[in-house]
């Protein structure tokens, strides 16, 4: 199996430099990706995703990296430095400060699920916490994560992977779901006694 580096096939783009606090609008042009957005398990939360207006639009005109399906967006700051891969898209959606924006350059190699699945795990993980940098904040820079040392199976092999890996969430949301509705019943139930208690001489 080779080993590569993620610069050996992809390229790596800053979010967009946005100073200002990032204010939701529902009539904004743009949505825009953000930290919270990504979940531990590589998921884009697009629920949770927001509008906003893009002031620096015609500025940025360019140099803007909007989302496309098959990118990777990485979460740069932080304790967790999740990755996730963009399976649907939408027009016009940016990436907010401290997330980067990973894009492959060929699909028929490299699958962008496969790539976030495998920064997700425990080596790429160890590395990105050796090679984190900041005092309060923890940060990942560009160069740090273009010189990610990467597994590159045949892309069959990633399919499988990936095949494996969707059963696995599906399985464990059915999971989460369950346990919700038994902890809601648990509640249900004891709430049911103490009424009755109340009406009980």
């Amino acid at each position: 199996m080779q080993t590569i580096t993620l610069k050996d096939i992809a390229t790596v783009y800053a979010g967009e430099p946005i100073r200002n606090k990032i204010s939701p609008d529902a009539d904004g042009d743009v949505k825009i990706v953000q930290m919270k957005d990504i979940s531990s398990d590589g998921e884009l939360i697009w629920d949770s995703v927001v509008r906003m207006h893009f002031i620096n639009r015609e500025k940025r005109q360019g140099k803007t990296k909007y989302l496309q399906c098959g990118d990777v967006i990485f979460k740069a700051r932080g304790n967790h430095n999740y990755a996730a891969d963009v399976q649907q898209c939408s027009e016009d959606t940016i990436l907010s400060p401290h997330l980067f924006l990973i894009r492959p350059h060929d699909t028929n190699k490299i699958h962008s699920g496969f790539l976030a699945w495998q920064m997700n795990q425990l080596a790429a993980q160890q590395y990105f916490r050796t090679e984190a940098e900041g005092s309060r904040t923890i940060g990942i820079r560009k160069p740090v994560l273009e010189n990610l040392e990467l597994k590159l199976p045949h892309i069959k092999k990633q399919e499988q992977i990936m095949a494996a890996y969707q059963l696995w969430l599906e399985q464990k949301k059915l999971l989460q779901s369950m346990a919700s509705k038994h902890e809601a019943y648990k509640h249900a139930i004891a709430q049911h006694f103490l009424d009755d208690s109340k009406e009980t001489p």
